[in-house]
């Protein structure tokens, strides 16, 4: 979805609820987006607040898509209370027959009502829902059955020692070519147990006593008897 559409998903959910309460109660109020307030407006009015998002469970399809709902809270505005309580029935008559699934007739918090400044008055909230759908991507098309190569693969069995042919203990082996590690026992031996069997050198990097150092090494020189590799310990 791109920018510029991200940019309309709240406004047409407001412009969409906007258009049914101004059916609903059939021009004898208009319709504004502000929150409730102390001061009545001229005119009979209604509210219809967005209170907030909240999610919604996923949908059952190929590619979900994106769902949230719209919670707006719906007052009715007047001087006189009589046209205020006609508007609110005539909002909550449509939504019981046309977006049942979507009212909500909890009212609101004691506590929400002071955030607004004013005193708690009849209301019924919408739970409107949002979908957002993904952009589906295409699988290219196979024209030819996969191909398997079996590639063949032995062991590399190897020792690590410093230069004066010392075991180095605990060392961290890394095949670089398959992204596996091991560590070295007590005598510095390592052993990998399936490497590509090629010709192909292969490369590993020992970590040991705060440096590393890289070595080429070929896994037929691994089979049979240790390949050793002696690590230069640089001092500090």
């Amino acid at each position: 979805m791109k920018r510029d559409a991200w940019g309309r998903v709240i406004s047409d959910a407001d412009e969409a609820i906007q258009g049914w309460i101004a059916s609903a109660v059939d021009g004898m109020a208009t319709v504004s987006m502000r929150p409730p307030s102390a001061a009545p407006p001229a005119k009979p009015e209604v509210r219809a607040y967005l209170m907030g998002l909240a999610p919604a469970p996923p949908a059952r399809e190929r590619v979900p898509p994106f769902q949230f709902v719209a919670r707006y809270l719906i007052t009715t505005w007047a001087a006189d209370p009589a046209e205020e309580h006609q508007a609110l029935g005539l909002l909550l008559g449509a939504a019981v027959e046309e977006r049942g699934e979507e009212l909500d007739l909890v009212p609101p918090s004691d506590e929400i009502w002071r955030a607004f400044g004013v005193a708690p008055r009849p209301s019924l909230s919408l739970a409107v829902p949002v979908r957002i759908q993904r952009a589906v991507k295409e699988a290219p098309l196979v024209r030819k059955p996969p191909v398997l190569q079996a590639v063949p693969s032995t062991s590399l069995l190897g020792r690590v020692l410093s230069l004066d042919d010392l075991p180095l203990a605990g060392a961290l082996v890394k095949h670089v070519d398959l992204n596996v590690t091991t560590r070295t026992d007590r005598r510095g031996t390592f052993r990998f147990g399936m490497v590509p069997r090629g010709g192909e050198d292969q490369t590993l990097t020992i970590y040991a006593r705060g440096q590393h150092q890289s070595f080429v090494v070929s896994p037929t020189d691994g089979r049979e008897q240790p390949v050793v590799i002696r690590f230069a310990i640089k001092e500090a």
